[in-house]
């Protein structure tokens, strides 16, 4: 068996190559996940349409079905700090959102309220702890995202 030169040169390029480190891998670099600004006006929005969805879907409370004191005291605290957060906002970011972050928990207190009571009947109460829910999430993280400014 001949051997030509270039065919030996070609044999060592390859032996070389085989014995090499091997190279390193290139990772892209991880990119930040990064949340879309929360503004005002986007949980402004959202409470209008819940309040909107409120007036258009829910049933009708069950007859001769009285709201305790509690559940009254309850709404009435809901809907004093959503208008507080509404005031506060304009003025205090910062309190606006934190506000309504509370607003928010007493919206969920306040579905949870209408299973508890039997004022409604059905899973109303599930549609309505789950946009309340869902605002207080926009609106601890519009509190939050405040923070991090100072």
């Amino acid at each position: 068996m001949l051997r030509t030169r270039e065919g030996s040169e070609q044999i060592r390029e390859l032996e070389e190559l085989w014995a090499a480190p091997a190279a390193p891998e290139r990772v892209p670099p991880r990119r930040r996940l990064t949340m879309p600004r929360v503004e005002g006006w986007h949980l402004i929005a959202g409470w209008l349409g819940f309040f909107a969805m409120v007036l258009v879907f829910a049933p009708m409370p069950a007859e001769n079905m009285a709201t305790p004191l509690w559940g009254e005291l309850l709404i009435a605290a809901n809907l004093i700090a959503l208008l507080a957060a509404a005031f506060l906002g304009v003025a205090f970011g910062r309190l606006g959102f934190g506000t309504a972050t509370v607003a928010g928990c007493l919206g969920m207190a306040v579905a949870v309220a209408c299973t508890t009571t039997g004022h409604h009947s059905g899973n109303w109460w599930l549609a309505e702890l789950g946009f309340t829910a869902a605002l207080t999430g926009v609106a601890a993280a519009g509190f939050g995202q405040r923070l991090r400014r100072k």
